[in-house]
């Protein structure tokens, strides 16, 4: 039982990167106060000093929690340097301004502006911004003078001196346990897949089939983690990273096989009696690997006269449940490790803090709407975000002041928040919504803790910790649950100040409503970046990373020397890491919030990329494979699907995708009838569903879509 639950947890969190993130922000966050604390009663600072510095390094340990979690020490050392010096910058500016309310509220546009527009120089300079914003906002808010702060700053030195240490002693990772992890999450992953797949053997049904879908992504993401992961030099264990990338990639189609055995069994035969293969599936999740490839091979033997589909359905699950077993096996065994191939391994993916790329990583560059006649529609994504932020931040202060002149800050931050971490206008609306939702429905809790814990503050700093870690933990799975929390927290807050009420959580739903509607107006209206753009640049990367694999595959099938072998398994792993960006673009699509969207349409879309992207990954691995006796037709038609593919990327090229479909439908007629099946069987399938999934997407592809290039 207690295995059991630590797999489910180490599944839906590979690498337990959120357990870690959570844990990292609680004990920053409370020891950074607790230090504050006694650093204001030992140089005397009084109550009210007291206050303000614990809070300085309440956030200050919030944000380096997150800011010093990755990179080398020196890294980590270089960004922990640039807090003191940028909350000072923020602060003497608020000082400066905070006697002129007039001029302090203009002058809180232009730092919006100023925190947003340094992210284009990197994560360092992502939370300099942050930081420049937050002593603005503490100095000109609390009529900080010139005289405070030296005090202030010290305060910001040492939580961030301190929150250093911490990441770089007791919070600092372990990159091998780490992949371990991951590997664990993977296996986990895998199992989930069988288990929906036996689901949808027992009832076929649109919430089986979503699910099914859900854990295949999963799956995917856990394998781009872990390449990721051999990209920031964590230890491969017993197997180079090149080797292990490739044992997963196998594993990973071993599992894909199931899947897809599985729904065409379902498609093809519904009356066939398949209860032999749920077993087998049973078996596989519940991690008995070994028993299930003896089931299935039993079964194969026992079902002569049975359903020809449900026959080839469990050939094929027998057969991929004996490669992924062969594949852990592998990846587990104490191997020599060849050091050149380890130094000379070519990451196809990126984790920054431990996470996968965000779709601004892709979507940079993208012109916003009405790039024809607005020439500050070509600025990069960080400057027409600052613009954005500035505009809604202008918004935010004018009608939150009029609903309060005092709290009209909420309604600000919540516009800023609203531009931090998304890219397109449809994550920005889902993003500033569920900011409103989670804390609409945090209201009701927050205001019965509060009144549970009124006078007790151990009882408020045990709900704070809590709110923190909970709130951190389930950051990326909602947004909306991490401000949730953040509303309980805050209403702790203020009742451990004595200025708690229930109308000041009132007033905060209210002012986050204002905020959050001022960024999803400017977001809409104002230099918007269209979610269609944004795909159809992600939709060609994925193209054209098929049509470079494709084309490796033919290098590798006309003679070429064995060298290419890892770059196929890079090169299908690339593909994976485009199909992730191109989910995330429209994801948000299929949303019940996005308005004028049809979801079921855009899922179908995704399903087919995936299916696009996993016959990739068939490809590179049979032709990694292929032998000498590999037929030369099947380069040919591996050729001619790169054309078809970069016709795809290109919906404006002439000629399209036709020609070269039917020249690789022709490569694949000849290929059949020249070679040995044994020498045609994994290479001539791969490439021929790999045809008949492209021409599906090239149906669905409006002709007149052509490919959005960058500035």
């Amino acid at each position: 039982m207690l295995a059991d639950a630590l797999d489910r947890l180490v599944a839906s969190d590979p690498g337990l990167n959120r357990l870690r993130t959570a844990g990292r922000g609680v004990v920053s966050m409370g020891s950074a106060l607790g230090l504050e604390r006694l650093f204001a009663g030992y140089t005397g600072a009084g109550t009210r000093g007291a206050l303000i510095a614990m809070l300085l390094g309440a956030i200050v340990g919030m944000l380096g929690s997150l800011g010093l979690s990755a990179g080398t020490r020196v890294d980590r050392a270089l960004t922990a340097l640039t807090f003191p010096p940028a909350i000072g910058i923020g602060m003497t500016i608020g000082a400066a301004v905070s006697t002129d309310t007039d001029l302090l509220l203009g002058v809180f546009v232009v730092v919006l502006f100023v925190a947003v527009y340094i992210r284009r120089f990197g994560q360092r300079f992502f939370f300099a911004g942050f930081m420049i914003w937050l002593g603005y906002f503490f100095a000109s808010f609390l009529g900080a003078t010139y005289g405070e702060l030296p005090r202030l700053v010290s305060d910001t030195a040492l939580a961030a001196a301190w929150v250093l240490l911490l990441s770089l002693t007791v919070l600092h990772g372990n990159s091998a346990r780490t992949l371990r992890t991951t590997l664990r999450a993977f296996t986990s992953r895998a199992q989930s897949v069988a288990e929906a797949a036996a689901d949808l053997l027992t009832r076929d049904t649109r919430k089986a089939r979503r699910r099914l879908a859900r854990q295949q992504r999963r799956l995917d993401e856990s394998a781009l983690l872990i390449e990721g992961q051999l990209a920031d030099g964590a230890a491969a264990g017993p197997r180079s990273a090149a080797e292990l990338r490739r044992l997963l990639v196998d594993a990973q189609l071993a599992v894909d096989e199931l899947a897809l055995a599985t729904q065409r069994v379902v498609r093809e035969s519904p009356t066939a009696d398949a209860s032999g293969l749920r077993a087998v599936l049973r078996l596989f999740a519940g991690g008995r690997v070994a028993n299930a490839a003896r089931m299935a091979h039993e079964l194969e033997s026992r079902l002569d006269g049975a359903d020809e589909e449900l026959r080839r359905a469990v050939r094929r699950t027998a057969a991929a449940v004996v490669e992924y077993a062969r594949c852990v096996e592998r990846w587990s065994q104490p191997a020599d490790v060849d050091e050149a191939d380890a130094e000379t391994f070519e990451p196809s993916v990126t984790t920054p803090m431990g996470n996968l790329p965000s779709s601004a990583a892709v979507v940079g560059q993208v012109e916003a709407r009405g790039a024809s006649w607005n020439p500050l529609a070509r600025l990069p994504l960080t400057t027409r975000q600052a613009i954005q932020v500035a505009l809604a931040g202008g918004l935010a202060i004018a009608a939150g002041r009029a609903l309060s002149e005092q709290r009209y800050y909420w309604a600000v931050i919540a516009a800023f928040i609203t531009f931090t971490g998304t890219a397109t206008r449809a994550e920005t609306f889902l993003k500033a919504s569920n900011r409103v939702i989670g804390t609409a429905a945090g209201l009701g809790v927050a205001i019965v803790l509060a009144n549970l814990t009124a006078g007790s503050d151990w009882a408020a700093l045990t709900v704070i910790l809590g709110s923190i870690f909970f709130g951190f933990y389930l950051r990326q799975v909602s947004y909306a649950y991490m401000i949730f929390f953040i509303t309980i927290m805050v209403a702790q807050l203020y009742s451990v100040l004595h200025e708690f009420t229930d109308a000041l959580l009132v007033l905060r739903l209210e002012e986050t409503g204002i905020g959050a509607g001022a960024g999803v107006l400017v977001g809409l209206f104002v230099l918007p970046l269209d979610t269609r753009d944004a795909s159809r640049l992600a939709r060609g990367n994925l193209y054209e990373g098929l049509a470079e694999l494709l084309r490796a595959a033919a290098d590798r099938l006309g003679g070429s020397d064995d060298s290419a072998h890892d770059d196929l398994d890079r090169l299908a792993r690339t593909i994976d890491g485009h199909l992730h960006q191109l989910r995330q673009i429209l994801q948000p699509l299929t949303n019940p919030l996005a308005l004028r969207s049809d979801g079921d349409r855009i899922r179908e879309r995704i399903s087919l990329y995936t299916l696009a992207a996993s016959t990739a990954r068939r490809v590179a691995s049979a032709a990694r494979r292929a032998t000498e006796t590999a037929p030369e037709r099947l380069a040919e038609a591996a050729g001619a699907l790169a054309d078809a593919s970069e016709a795809l990327a290109d919906r404006t090229r002439t000629p399209g995708p036709e020609q070269s479909f039917e020249r690789a439908r022709d490569g694949l007629d000849a290929a059949r009838d020249a070679a040995p099946a044994d020498a045609r069987e994994p290479l001539e399938h791969a490439l021929t569903r790999l045809l008949v999934v492209l021409r599906r997407l090239a149906e669905r592809s409006p002709p007149h879509e052509g490919r959005t290039t960058a500035t």
